[in-house]
Formats: structure tokens, C-alpha cells, sequence
């Protein structure tokens, strides 16, 4: 199904999806739960409010009205709204029929009635058992606001309809997708440009960027939803003052941080710092101690941290777990610095492994140097390693 992969994220793009690891996530499992079985198992969808649910909904609509030709429209139902809904219908086929040869979202199963899960439950198995779905058979989209194990275990979900659900496509919430906060920042600064101010280029700077990621986890905001509506009001309120400048710092990001100043948000940075540091630190290395050589040796202590934790997975063997000696670890640990340098690098030659560090003599390695790092990273006879 990889030929789906293009067809998806095109969709994804137009449908102003933004995220390679969301996008990617979707083009990997869409194909084989979706339209491989031609839209007869359903599809779960699982995560908090604003985490992109109708978006993901809008793209399997999508996705299937194109590639499965149908012509149907996209049916969304509230359960929290329509709790009895199975109950008041004629048949379990009445459900269908709202949506025939389109798609069918039930938004909020776990708040349906006791009854009511019952009966989705049981026409998902009829369906499920059924040799050939009618054609207008409708897709069917489920949206739960965890994981139907977990919901089933907490007394929301009854056991008729966990289990006959699939496994989830989980959406994560907003503060825990990383690098992607930083991408919808930037998507949606462009959309506020173009809908405020026609013309201008709008950017965040790196620091700014940075820091609004960083308060979009520490302060858990889930919604993507949340975040398109601070930066619509940082540009709204920038254009307002007359203070909007093209390239947006902190400074004006600091209202929506929670703080009242720079000094307070480098306070904010640096407890922040030593907190991760508690908790990612092997239980040997002292924090002040690790803080203190990293202020020595002109390096951040994330920097440090991270070079810690590599070399202490280096100092035993695996398999066994015995503790290597000084001479094995330390040739490991040079070894594998020279590796992770040819990768930082992009080398594939030794001539471009040169180049890297830039065209002056003094500043790149001796081709006997760089013929040696060639060999000992890639191994004896690779090509590329011209002397």
C-alpha cells in the first residue's frame, strides 16, 4: 500500500494538517486499516479534545471518497448530545442509513448509554461477520477520549463494544508532540499574517520558538486548537499597540508564557533545566558536580547530560551486562565519537568529511587523517575513501 502514502499526504496538506511525525503516522496506518479492507472495519480514533480528531475524521472522508469512489456525505454525531441514540432508532441499520456511502463519525463513544454501547457493539459484529457490506454501507469513524482498555477498566466502556473495537490511532495531545509544537507555531503565525496583515512575512525567532514549545508542555495545553488562538492574539495584539515587529521574540510571546518578564522566564528556563536534569540523570553523577564541569568546559549541561547517559550505556557489555574494562570503554567511546562525527558531518566520501569543517588548511583534517576515519566508521574496502 505504499502507493497510498502520496495520496494521503497530499490530503493531509490540504486539509492543513501540519507535522511530519503526524503526517507520516497517518500515511503508515491509514493504508492498511482503511483502505485495504475497503472501509468495512471501523476506524478508533483516540485522544483529548483539540488534539485533531475532526481534522483526522475530515481526512478519512476524504481519503475514501477518492480512492473507494464514494459519494456520501461525512455524518458527525455527538454522543454526549445523542447518549440514546442507538435506542431511538428502529434497527441498527438506521444508524447506517444517516450516512450511507459517506462516513459516519460517533464522536464520544464511551458517553453513549449502557444500551446504546450495546447495540454499536453488536452491529459491529454483524457487520464484521457479514460476507459482503451493502454498497452504500457507510465508513464507520469511533472517537474515544482514551484508550478503550483503559476506558473499559474505569467502568466508561461496557464489554460488548470493547470488544469488538480495533486497536486505536492515537493522537497525541499538543503538549507532548515535541518539535511538531514548533512547526504549528509557524503554520499558524502564517495564517494570522495572511488573515491581519496581507503582505507581510511574519517569523518567530529561534528563542521564541523554543520557549513557546517549552511553555506549551510545562503548562500541558492539549489543543492545537488553544495554540492557533494565542498566536492569532500575539498578532492582533501586536498590530493593535503598533509593536508588531517581523521577526516576534519572547518579549511578545510572554503574556501567553504565564510570565511578566525575560528575567522570570530565565527562571522559569533554568528550574525547568534542573528538573529534566533530576530526572534523566544516571543515579551516580551528582547534578551541582555535572552543572559545574559543564560551566567549566563551555558546554550546556543538556549537552553533558545527553554525553553522560550515552557513555554510561557503553561502560557494560551487552548481553551480559558485565562492566567493561578502562581500555574497552574508552576505545569504544572514541570509536563511536567518530562515527556519530561522520554522521553529524552527511559524509559519504572522505573528501566531503573534509569539507565539513570548512576550505582553509588549518581547519580540516589531513587526508591521512580523514582516509583513516573513512575506514575505521564505514569499514575496510567501502567505497568513498580515496586517498
Amino acid at each position: 500500500m505504499d502507493e497510498k502514502r502520496p495520496v494521503i499526504q497530499e490530503h493531509c496538506r490540504r486539509l492543513g494538517l501540519v507535522g511530519e511525525a503526524l503526517i507520516g503516522q497517518l500515511a503508515d496506518q491509514l493504508p492498511s486499516r482503511l483502505l485495504l479492507p475497503r472501509g468495512r472495519p471501523p476506524v478508533l480514533l483516540t485522544g483529548q479534545a483539540g488534539s485533531g480528531r475532526t481534522l483526522v475524521s475530515r481526512l478519512v472522508h476524504e481519503v475514501t471518497a477518492s480512492t473507494l469512489q464514494r459519494n456520501g456525505e461525512l455524518i458527525a454525531i455527538d454522543c454526549a448530545a445523542s447518549r440514546r441514540i442507538l435506542e431511538r432508532l428502529p434497527s441498527r441499520e438506521g444508524l447506517l442509513d444517516l450516512a450511507a456511502d459517506g462516513t459516519l463519525v460517533l464522536d464520544g463513544i464511551e458517553q453513549l448509554t449502557n444500551r446504546s454501547q450495546e447495540g454499536l457493539g453488536d452491529l459491529l459484529r454483524h457487520r464484521a461477520e457479514e460476507p459482503t457490506l451493502p454498497a452504500a454501507a457507510p465508513v464507520l469513524v469511533l472517537i474515544a477520549d482514551d484508550h478503550p482498555t483503559r476506558l473499559a477498566r474505569e467502568g466508561q466502556l461496557g464489554p460488548a463494544l470493547a470488544a469488538q473495537l480495533p486497536e486505536p490511532l492515537v493522537l497525541e495531545p499538543l503538549c507532548l508532540r515535541g518539535k511538531e509544537i514548533q512547526e504549528l507555531a509557524a503554520h499558524f503565525l502564517h495564517e494570522a499574517a495572511r488573515t491581519h496583515c496581507p503582505g507581510r512575512s511574519l517569523q518567530f525567532t529561534r528563542r521564541a520558538l523554543s520557549d513557546l514549545r517549552q511553555a506549551m508542555e510545562q503548562r500541558q495545553i492539549a489543543s492545537v486548537a488553544e495554540l492557533r488562538d494565542i498566536i492569532d492574539e500575539i498578532v492582533r495584539a501586536g498590530l493593535a499597540s503598533g509593536t508588531l515587529l517581523d521577526r516576534i521574540s519572547s518579549e511578545a510571546l510572554l503574556p501567553c508564557l504565564g510570565v511578566d518578564s525575560l528575567a522570570a522566564l530565565n527562571e522559569l528556563q533554568a528550574s525547568r533545566d534542573l528538573a529534566e536534569l533530576a530526572t534523566g540523570l544516571p543515579a551516580a553523577i551528582d547534578e551541582a558536580f555535572l552543572i559545574e564541569l559543564a560551566e567549566r568546559h563551555a558546554v550546556p549541561r543538556q549537552t553533558l547530560e545527553a554525553y553522560c547517559q550515552v557513555v554510561q550505556q557503553l561502560v557494560t557489555r551487552e548481553g551480559d551486562g558485565a562492566r567493561l574494562s578502562y581500555q574497552q570503554v574508552t576505545e569504544r567511546v572514541r570509536v563511536l565519537s567518530r562515527v556519530a562525527l561522520w554522521l553529524v558531518s552527511g559524509s559519504h566520501t572522505q573528501s566531503d568529511f573534509r569539507r565539513f569543517f570548512g576550505s582553509e588548511s588549518w581547519q580540516i583534517p589531513t587526508k591521512s587523517v580523514a582516509w583513516a576515519i573513512f575506514h575505521e566508521v564505514v569499514g575496510e574496502g567501502a567505497e568513498g575513501g580515496e586517498r
